[in-house]
């Protein structure tokens, strides 16, 4: 008698993949990737300065030496890795890229965008104008 056992290898998926973010200058800022495979997920950043550059943020389950100064990384449960930046300021406005399968795998983008005082000043009296006038 033969028992027949059957191996089906479990696809690499990005169960969650970052959002684009807008934060107030010096606020902070979350970005989540999660994966359903074992291998931890890697971050990439491509600054808006050179958007053909491409930074490692968070590789081998480690901050890279040169950003981590600049950035954390949280695991709340295992697969969800959240990139974490204190007080955001221009330097980190790009294109955040998170990677499956320790960089090798499936990826998602997000775009961080950045407001200072001056920019949402201006949003919040447009958006007070609006609501004047439909309220008018």
């Amino acid at each position: 008698m033969s028992i027949g056992l059957t191996w089906k290898p479990i696809s690499a998926a990005l169960t969650e993949t970052p959002n684009n973010t807008v934060a107030l200058l010096h606020s902070k800022a979350t970005l989540k990737c999660s994966t359903n495979l074992t291998p931890p997920i890697d971050w990439y950043f491509y600054p808006s300065t050179a958007p053909n550059e491409r930074h490692p943020i968070y590789l081998n389950e480690a901050l890279t030496l040169t950003v981590e100064h600049k950035y954390k990384v949280n695991v709340p449960i295992s697969g969800t890795y959240e990139l974490i930046i204190e007080s955001v300021d221009w330097s980190y406005v790009g294109i955040y890229l998170c990677y499956d399968e320790a960089g090798i795998g499936v990826n998602a983008s997000a775009t961080l965008t950045v407001l200072g005082k001056y920019v949402f000043n201006k949003i919040l009296k447009h958006l007070v104008d609006v609501f004047l006038f439909y309220m008018g």
